[in-house]
């Protein structure tokens, strides 16, 4: 009974890493070009906002680096090559703030910075993080 709630929050979860962090920032940094034309918002907002864009956009950076790390050890018949668990550890602790600047950003840029760092949280706590543990058991 329980496996048929969790089980598909897990899928969920792995496969929302792979798909939710790109087109949300794509979508931020959108949202953010058409937020000089509309109303001003109090200054902490836009520093919030422009300090979450920069964390997601570094969090997707990082993201695209683990994945062609990850890839091209597959690729290339690299059994007994792991990647670094460093992009990993730092992706994992840096989603924390991500989601908690997030949370401060200023209107529609909120949900879209939210979208990416939820998805860069389960990225790289789930997503990758169960891909590196399966190649090495």
């Amino acid at each position: 009974m329980i496996e048929r709630i969790f089980l598909p929050l897990y899928f969920f979860a792995i496969y929302a890493g792979f798909i939710l962090p790109v087109p949300g920032t794509i979508l931020a940094w959108r949202e953010w070009m058409k937020r000089e034309e509309s109303s001003p918002t109090k200054a902490w907002r836009q520093i919030a906002s422009l300090i979450a864009l920069l964390v997601c956009t570094i969090g997707v950076a990082l993201a695209i680096y683990t994945m062609a790390i990850k890839w091209s050890t597959e690729f290339h018949g690299g059994e007994h090559l792991v990647p670094s668990s460093w992009p990993i550890s730092v992706g994992s602790w840096g989603s924390f703030p991500a989601i908690a600047v997030s949370v401060l950003a200023e209107g529609k840029l909120r949900k879209y910075l939210l979208v990416a760092a939820v998805g860069l949280f389960c990225f790289f706590n789930w997503t990758m993080g169960e891909a590196i543990c399966f190649r090495v058991r």
